[in-house]
């Protein structure tokens, strides 16, 4: 995968941002399995809070705010607060 961050980002402390994972077939060992792995797009301007995963496929707009602990897997949309595991939108950037 490739992993994109716009300007002005800032990213807090003991966030990780994984633009892959293992396959999970069944009747096939795990570590035997190939690796799936989707970009990663995270815009300018935002803010990711500290202890939140950014997974694979994930795509954040610009001047994304991102609340503590969250988990992202999906896209977020411009100018929004999201927080949550999984993160769920909250509402609009004021």
């Amino acid at each position: 995968g490739r992993i994109c961050i716009g300007k002005g980002t800032i990213i807090a402390a003991n966030t990780y941002i994984i633009d892959s994972n293992h396959g999970m077939k069944k009747g096939i060992l795990i570590q035997s399995q190939s690796v799936v792995s989707s970009s990663i797009e995270i815009g300018e301007g935002c803010w990711i809070g500290a202890n939140c995963v950014i997974a694979k496929g994930s795509n954040l707009g610009n001047g994304v705010v991102i609340g503590a602990g969250s988990f992202v897997n999906s896209e977020c949309v411009d100018n929004a607060i999201y927080a949550g595991s999984p993160a769920k939108f909250i509402r609009n950037r004021e």
